[in-house]
């Protein structure tokens, strides 16, 4: 899984993410990435993270994006214009994040509402970052050539058990407190 903006800063981690990258692909490993996209890092180069961000959009086979990177990425005014670009461009399953009401899946060039489940938030801190994991943690026992065979309902699922993981970590104050809440049951 590639998720940190800060890797999208020119040094040695940039170096390291992009040789990752094609030592993934030589080796046909699975490849997800959330861009994580930060103003304060790249407000004096925009265009550097858009197109770091597709070098990995163009390859992996799931990715997670919020509905604001969505529109930067792909300069779209809308998000459903946006996922038609995604959809167009990209041949992997995606979330695209939409808080409280839950998540765009696209996938086999249609998107679906993935509804959210009803929280009282206190902190959204760590909430994309659970939807992740919730989903990375139903794929990590499957061969990629399973991942790739997965169905739009199952698609759907794995995206409704990330929206549980993502809301129950809002009622909680930051994200690592709410971590130590999160089990398997999130998955029932």
């Amino acid at each position: 899984h590639f998720g940190s903006a800060t890797a999208f800063l020119p040094g040695p981690l940039q170096m390291a993410y992009q040789h990752l990258l094609q030592k993934a692909l030589l080796k046909n490993i699975f490849i997800s990435f959330d861009p994580n996209y930060r103003q304060l890092l790249f407000k004096n180069n925009t265009q550097s993270f858009i197109d770091q961000s597709w070098n990995f959009l163009s390859v992996c086979h799931f990715f997670k994006v919020s509905d604001e990177e969505a529109m930067l990425i792909t300069g779209a005014v809308t998000l459903q214009g946006a996922a038609n670009i995604l959809m167009e461009k990209t041949s992997a399953a995606f979330a695209i994040t939409l808080g409280k009401e839950g998540t765009m899946l696209g996938f086999n060039k249609t998107t679906t509402i993935i509804p959210s489940i009803p929280v009282k938030p206190i902190d959204t801190t760590g909430a994309g970052d659970a939807f992740v994991g919730a989903v990375l943690y139903q794929l990590c026992n499957k061969t990629l050539p399973k991942i790739q065979a997965l169905t739009a309902a199952q698609w759907a699922h794995i995206m409704a058990n990330g929206n549980k993981a993502g809301a129950r970590t809002c009622e909680y104050m930051g994200a690592m407190d709410a971590f130590k809440h999160l089990n398997n049951q999130i998955f029932n």
